[in-house]
């Protein structure tokens, strides 16, 4: 491994614009050791075709597509229990867009500016490393929970016997 959590890693797409498909599967060809996997969508009905054939670990989402928004796309897939990482990306971003993403929980938000292609790599690698580490934790504290459960029952029965005895 080079110190990354993973050997590498499965990307959707979903992009209505050919030409931003293009220099997405560009971008991230450049570092083909990383992102093997990169499948494009072009709408949510593709998308959500390509989410039923495989797993993916991480989702990279143009906002303005042909049938609704990017936003109303990531939302559908939560609701559905399709965990992210989901990055919102968009030509044109508002103030108010960037506060709609963070609370609907996109890992990151970005806009399509020419360095945008040229970054592209290294933030999809950190966001999804960092969604990697999120998920073991939340696994860690889980088993320190269902561990502490454990030790109470334990405390409760010597307590109980303890009495008995006293």
């Amino acid at each position: 491994m080079r110190g990354t959590l993973s050997e590498s890693y499965s990307v959707l797409v979903v992009e209505d614009d050919s030409n931003h498909q293009m220099l997405i599967k560009r971008s991230l060809a450049k570092r083909g050791d990383l992102f093997p996997i990169v499948e494009m969508a072009s709408d949510p009905t593709d998308a959500q075709r390509l989410i039923q054939q495989m797993d993916f670990d991480c989702f990279l989402v143009d906002n303005v597509l042909p049938t609704g928004s990017g936003l109303e796309l990531i939302t559908t897939l939560q609701t559905q229990g399709i965990s992210g990482p989901f990055v919102l990306m968009t030509s044109a971003g508002t103030e108010e867009l960037v506060v709609q993403a963070y609370r609907n929980k996109v890992s990151d938000y970005l806009t399509k500016d020419v360095g945008f292609w040229q970054d592209l790599p290294s933030i999809l690698e950190q966001v999804i490393e960092a969604a990697q580490l999120e998920r073991a934790n939340e696994s860690r504290v889980r088993e320190l929970e269902r561990t502490n459960e454990g030790l109470d029952a334990v405390n409760t029965e010597v307590q109980v016997q303890f009495n008995m005895h006293s």
